[in-house]
């Protein structure tokens, strides 16, 4: 059934998140697909991850460092979830955003049935394997993951749809009020400073790669970033300028 059909409680699923705050924020439309078909979800990830989702409401569980204590944490999760839900350790129970072998083999030992793209020769640990299709968005990736296991086939929608929760907007809003910047204002300073720290990293990059040898971006992040960012730069010197009121339209113009 689709989205918009009236669903029953399909009872808890833990879902291991992936390693990197973009690759998390891509997966947002999944995570509100699984928790609209019904499912409790158990988030395990990185610890930026609590306030990344804060305004959504998941129960989110910060990862351990070390293997042992991730796979302590996980069997952990999976005796509570059990207690309550008897069906739990019967059915797919961990859905696997990454793609390694080692993230599938942690869900296996701690008792879990994984689930997940079935690559990386780890199609015999996984209980619900997702065939893996090249050559997609990551947000499509994790999209074909959640609709593959939940078995749905929604279209995945153009907004992330990333809340923040009402502090967090409390939070933000009293910043802005505090430095005396209305919101547009910010937006394209705080795009502006990204952009000029974004080419002097690229500046930097260059020279330690022609100078001593090594670098820290790859050559296309340079390449990208040097092609980028002269037309934003233009940009903003015209357009911006105008709206945060330091130039005239005739004098941006």
């Amino acid at each position: 059934h689709g989205m918009n059909a009236p669903v029953t409680a399909r009872g808890p699923l833990i879902v291991r998140l992936c390693n990197w705050v973009g690759e998390a924020v891509l997966s947002l439309p999944t995570l509100t697909l699984l928790a609209q078909q019904g499912y409790e979800l158990h988030l395990v990830g990185k610890r930026w991850a609590q306030s990344l989702f804060e305004g959504h409401g998941w129960q989110v569980h910060v990862r351990p460092a070390r293997r042992g204590d991730a796979i302590a944490q996980l069997k952990t999760l999976r005796r509570t979830l059990s207690d309550r839900d008897r069906h739990f350790s019967r059915r797919p129970n961990y859905l696997l955003f990454t793609s390694s072998f080692s993230s599938a083999l942690e869900g296996r030992l701690a008792g879990l049935r994984p689930a997940g793209y079935n690559r990386d020769g780890r199609g015999l640990l996984l209980a619900h394997g997702v065939p893996y299709q090249a050559g997609l968005h990551a947000a499509d990736d994790y999209w074909r993951i959640g609709t593959h296991f939940a078995r749905v086939a929604d279209m995945r929608p153009a907004a992330l749809g990333l809340q923040p929760s009402p502090e967090q907007a409390a939070r933000a809003s009293a910043l802005v009020a505090e430095h005396g910047l209305a919101g547009a204002d910010f937006v394209i300073l705080a795009m502006s400073i990204g952009v000029g720290v974004s080419f002097g990293f690229a500046c930097l990059n260059w020279v330690c790669d022609r100078f001593l040898g090594f670098r820290f971006l790859s050559k296309l992040a340079q390449q990208v970033t040097f092609v980028m960012v002269p037309p934003l730069a233009l940009i903003f010197l015209v357009l911006g300028t105008i709206f945060i009121g330091v130039a005239t339209p005739t004098e941006g113009g």
